[in-house]
């Protein structure tokens, strides 16, 4: 029985630079662009659809802050007793619940 006669190839394959696999600065600098736009904007739609209407000018709750917003932004310990009266009494009338 014969063995099948293998030939070699007609060239050796030629070897692929780094740089010519790499792609140019220009479409990397445009895909950067592109992700941060549409990371931009998708931010904006997510703040859009989680924003609840009531804008109260505050980041956040401040040190001593428990629960709601107090007058003057001030905690209950640092008002005087008129402004305690005062926010009780709204505190009265708003209910539990408001």
């Amino acid at each position: 029985m014969a063995q099948a006669h293998v030939l070699p190839p007609d060239r050796e394959p030629e070897r692929v630079r780094f740089a010519d696999r790499t792609w140019p600065l220009s479409i990397v600098v445009a895909v950067a662009l592109v992700a941060l736009t549409l990371g931009g904007l998708l931010g904006a739609v997510i703040a859009d659809v989680a924003d609840d209407g009531r804008d109260t000018g505050h980041r956040g709750r401040g040190a001593g802050e428990v629960g709601r917003s107090h007058p003057h932004g001030m905690p209950p310990g640092q008002m005087d007793r008129d402004d305690r009266e005062r926010f009780k009494d709204r505190m009265r009338e708003r209910g539990p619940d408001n």
